[in-house]
């Protein structure tokens, strides 16, 4: 029973999603067709979801339509699932302007960015439904580490998901270590080691640092 009304649920909000993402393309005076020319979203797709009359697109998708309609992919989401947001309606031609991305010069909120990572670092999310255990235990200042990291020319593929993952795996595990060590009576070697390779790291940089 529980299972059906969340699957009804989860049904619902796809046509939601679907009903903004064809009123954005009505008010613009968009066909299909162009939805896909300016958003990159091939028109097979498109056409299918317009078919079912509902769509569940992946975050990098929902990033490309989201950007192509001018809107936050936030937007979408949040008024898909129900959630109540400032209407566009309700804003004049002179007020209203995309909540993103940010204008020229604009300088993104620390809240902002971090959305803005999230939404177009997709394949981080298909990664986490393969590998959890790849994640497991992560602090929030981890996922926000990964998720601000991008590849060559944009978002992360899976291997750089994947390597980038296993990087800061092994950072945790290495400062882990030297807290231990610097509660036992080796600290002051490990300090001292630590300071060593850290003054030789600063002069390469050309700069030595104070001591």
């Amino acid at each position: 029973m529980e299972q059906n009304k969340a699957e009804q649920n989860q049904t619902e909000q796809e046509r939601l999603l679907w009903s903004r993402i064809e009123r954005y393309c009505v008010e613009n005076g968009w066909t299909i067709s162009r939805l896909a020319e300016e958003s990159g979203v091939s028109r097979t797709t498109l056409h299918q979801w317009q078919q079912r009359g509902r769509c569940k697109p992946r975050n990098t998708t929902l990033f490309k339509l989201a950007k192509a309609l001018s809107v936050s992919p936030a937007v979408l989401k949040s008024e898909a699932s129900g959630t109540e947001v400032r209407s566009t309606e309700s804003l004049s031609d002179t007020d209203w302007r995309p909540l993103w991305p940010p204008l020229p010069g604009e300088l993104m909120s620390a809240e902002l960015q971090r959305e803005f990572n999230r939404q177009t670092n997709g394949t981080i999310e298909d990664v986490c439904r393969e590998s959890p255990d790849l994640f497991a235990g992560w602090s929030e200042q981890e996922w926000d580490e990964l998720f601000s990291t991008f590849g060559v020319g944009g978002e992360l593929n899976e291997d750089g998901v994947r390597e980038q993952a296993g990087f800061i795996n092994r950072k945790r595990e290495t400062l882990y270590q030297v807290q231990v060590l610097l509660e036992t009576h080796l600290a002051d070697a490990a300090r001292a080691v630590i300071q060593s390779l850290y003054d030789s790291v600063q002069c390469a940089n050309g700069d030595a640092g104070p001591k």
